[in-house]
């Protein structure tokens, strides 16, 4: 699923009346999560919860509805929970249909908002579907192409990126097969190595 689809499925989730027993498969489902999953999650055969309500997706999420005002304890419960560490869970989530909590684990991201208001943050459980975000940074970005499978961005001033991009429009114009990845790499400056 596309992040469009998505956030029509969550939209059309949030305006219907909240179902507490059917609501994690339904948030899933509207993930992108296959039926075969979901249903195997809901015979309890995948489901490693061991939080009243809840529904534990391995390697991605430890969802639970708990009852009015305990969202706080429930989210709290699924944090501290061995199977969510166990599961390596990304995400836990808690709801009772009027406020939602939810807290990304590998950064400690969290946002809490009314219920109805879920659309408007599907954008922070995207990676549920696959979908990376990327944050905002506060300059330009130039990526170390030549580490291959760990390249990292750096961040470089408005002085570097002149000098950086005339030096590749020249050298790429002048020479542009002759050059070797090495002579190529010593021509730009500005290359930080790790």
């Amino acid at each position: 699923m596309n992040a469009v689809e998505i956030e029509s499925a969550i939209s059309d989730l949030a305006l219907e009346p909240f179902d507490a027993a059917e609501f994690p498969f339904t948030f899933l489902a509207a993930f992108g999560r296959k039926d075969a999953e979901i249903k195997r999650l809901r015979a309890g055969n995948n489901n490693a919860s061991d939080v009243p309500g809840g529904v534990l997706l391995r390697n991605n999420i430890h969802i639970a509805t708990c009852e009015p005002d305990t969202v706080g304890e429930t989210l709290k419960a699924l944090r501290t929970s061995p199977a969510s560490t166990k599961a390596k869970a990304k995400f836990v989530f808690a709801t009772d249909g009027q406020t939602l909590e939810a807290e990304e684990l590998i950064t400690g991201e969290t946002i809490t908002c009314d219920y109805s208001d879920l659309p408007n943050h599907f954008g922070f459980l995207l990676p549920l579907a696959g979908i990376s975000t990327i944050k905002e940074c506060s300059g330009l970005m130039k990526p170390d192409t030549h580490l291959g499978e760990n390249a990292r961005q750096i961040e470089v001033s408005d002085d570097q990126t002149t000098p950086l991009l005339y030096s590749r429009i020249q050298t790429r114009g002048c020479r542009p097969r002759a050059q070797t990845k090495l002579q190529l790499h010593r021509s730009q400056p500005f290359t930080r190595h790790w």
